[in-house]
């Protein structure tokens, strides 16, 4: 009896560690959405480098996703977005970035940009 009591109490254990950890999981993701980013903002790369001549499904889709985005991530969307942008080696169409909201259907609530200063976003966002 007492080792059932053992097992069932690790098997406990283990149930809430895991909970505790995607828990966990889920705030790192949402301070540090680079990986996020890249993997959905680069559908939006090609429209907004000149290649394409209209911004893609998915790619709308990731502007209204990062769009719902709490406001305290707004710099770090923004800085990896231009990282992106660098480690890419692309240059964004300023005339395409000022069109995206038109061509999604929706405002933009985070800045694009190749060039742009994203620490000034902190102080005008809090």
């Amino acid at each position: 009896m007492m080792q059932n009591i053992g097992v069932e109490g690790a098997f406990v254990s283990v149930i809430v560690m895991l909970m505790i950890c995607r828990s966990e999981m889920i705030v790192i993701i949402s301070r540090e959405p680079c990986d996020i980013v890249y993997w959905d903002f680069v559908t939006c790369v090609r429209y907004l480098a000149g290649y394409e001549s209209e911004p893609t499904k998915h790619c709308c889709e990731t502007v209204a996703t990062l769009n719902k985005e709490d406001k305290q991530y707004t710099e770090r969307i923004c800085q990896c977005i231009e990282d992106l942008a660098k480690g890419i080696r692309i240059k964004f169409d300023l005339e395409r970035i000022q069109f995206l909201p038109d061509r999604c259907h929706m405002p933009i609530t985070f800045p694009i940009s190749n060039d742009f200063n994203c620490s000034i976003i902190q102080s005008t966002a809090n």
